[in-house]
């Protein structure tokens, strides 16, 4: 087994003590065989969201991972003790090797790389703490951080021609766990995100990878970085996915930005690729400010006049055409909800609807009478932005008024008299008036309208 203890500060995860590697506790008497490595490190945390898990290369090269267990980054959970044996294969038949480990926090973002090559001794990994560079860009394992240890020198950028290699295809996303899909405009001025995989094999292999952001007018990242006071391309070993977060910096809206991508093929080979870009656009959907633009709810489907009640308790008719500008992003979905709660989604849930369709029928509903109902349209920009807007409210009345009672003046409990001047044939009189009675009962809040009638019945009033 060989032994190793590290510690380093990190861009991102910070670190409160850093630490001369070391040997564990007498790592000479140990029995194990040299397919055994013991990391134990310090230094990684996070006060937001905590670390999560680490992930640990092992290889032969610089970022490789050609010694780990089953060739891939081994992922190990985060606790106090901060240590992890694991398998490595034929590690005492190399005079060196390359140790990396990364820390992951709660929402899944990474720190900078921690990587540092070792001599292989009989039980013991020594640090190099003197090395040369890696690749023709100077860099090495001991430079001071964000730093090289000489100049670029000798380099190939075999981007453009005839490639006789491998082709990487970068896409823009802007879920941060990746399981979205592609996306062309975004919701965020702070990070950009991306992830890339080879689509053509062809000749010179992909060894590793690193990640830069910039203007996607530009073939080269610019416009977020200053080339001349920062460092602007960061080592992600093997990985394939990546967030990019600007904590000092704000992206500028309805700008478009990408991610680069260089990959290396030797220590002095390298082709740089691209996203198609993502366009900032952070801001909700506006609606229009016309009246009639609304969430309506309908008695028929072809109808274009809100109502206020429906006769059907399981099938209900939206519209909602014209309500929402699309902006800059564009429409992408809508969602129709209903609830017994202004903006609440209780009863009914659809699916996604198409950003060409402004009307929607909702079946299998079971509304009930005398409850006023609520219907929420919820609009999807491209970029993710989310923007709802809620009726006025609707109510079930499938219930008919009752039949009424029509009293003539044959009984005379309801009937109400009282003296009228009339004139006939020149001769004044006073007679009774005679009105008709309309009694209902059982009557729903919608109710009728004028319920009582007075009938005259064959006089000429003066």
């Amino acid at each position: 087994m060989y032994n190793i203890y590290i510690g380093k500060h990190f861009g991102g995860l910070h670190t409160t003590t850093a630490r001369h590697v070391c040997c564990g506790d007498n790592p000479r008497r140990s029995t194990d065989t040299s397919n055994s490595v013991k990391l134990v490190w310090v230094g990684f945390w996070d006060s937001h969201f905590a670390v999560s898990h680490y992930l640990v290369s092992i290889g032969t090269e610089p970022f490789a991972t050609n010694l780990n267990s089953g060739g891939t980054y081994q992922q190990v959970s985060h606790s106090n003790k901060q240590r992890l044996i694991t398998k490595a294969s034929n590690v005492g038949l190399h005079s060196s090797i390359f140790i990396g480990v990364w820390a992951v926090n709660g929402v899944g973002l990474k720190s900078q790389f921690l990587h540092h090559e070792f001599t292989v001794g009989g039980g013991l990994l020594d640090l190099k703490r003197r090395c040369t560079q890696y690749n023709c860009q100077g860099h090495c394992v001991c430079a001071i951080q964000d730093q090289t240890c000489s100049a670029a020198s000798g380099c190939s950028d075999i981007s453009g021609g005839s490639p006789t290699r491998d082709t990487v295809t970068v896409e823009d996303v802007v879920d941060i766990t990746f399981s979205s899909g592609a996306a062309s405009y975004g919701p965020s001025l702070t990070y950009l995100a991306a992830q890339w995989s080879i689509t053509t094999t062809q000749g010179l292999a992909v060894q590793r990878y690193e990640v830069a952001v910039g203007l996607t007018s530009s073939s080269t990242p610019t416009g977020i970085y200053n080339s001349a006071t920062e460092r602007i391309w960061y080592d992600v070993g093997q990985m394939t996915q990546w967030v990019w977060p600007l904590p000092d910096r704000e992206l500028t809206v309805d700008t478009s930005y990408s991610v680069f991508i260089r990959a290396w093929y030797s220590s002095n080979q390298y082709a740089i690729f691209k996203s198609p870009g993502v366009t900032v656009a952070p801001g909700a959907m506006t609606t229009t400010s016309n009246t009639a633009a609304s969430v309506k709810e309908l008695l028929q489907s072809s109808d274009t006049k809100d109502t206020d009640y429906i006769t059907s308790s399981n099938t209900l008719h939206v519209r909602w055409d014209g309500l929402f500008q699309p902006g800059t992003a564009g429409l992408d979905t809508f969602k129709v909800f209903i609830s017994s709660k202004s903006g609440g989604h209780d009863i009914y849930v659809s699916g996604n609807i198409n950003s060409g369709t402004t009307t929607h029928t909702a079946t299998g509903l079971s509304l009930v009478e005398n409850i006023r109902y609520y219907t929420t349209v919820s609009a999807h920009n491209r970029a993710g932005v989310l923007t709802t807007r809620t009726s006025d409210g609707f109510m079930v009345d499938s219930t008919a008024p009752d039949g009424g009672l029509v009293l003539d003046g044959a009984g005379t409990s309801m009937l109400k008299a009282r003296p009228r001047r009339c004139m006939h044939n020149g001769v004044t009189s006073e007679i009774p008036e005679a009105r008709e009675s309309v009694g209902t009962s059982g009557v729903s809040e919608r109710s009728l309208t004028h319920p009582l009638v007075t009938l005259y019945h064959g006089l000429t009033w003066g």
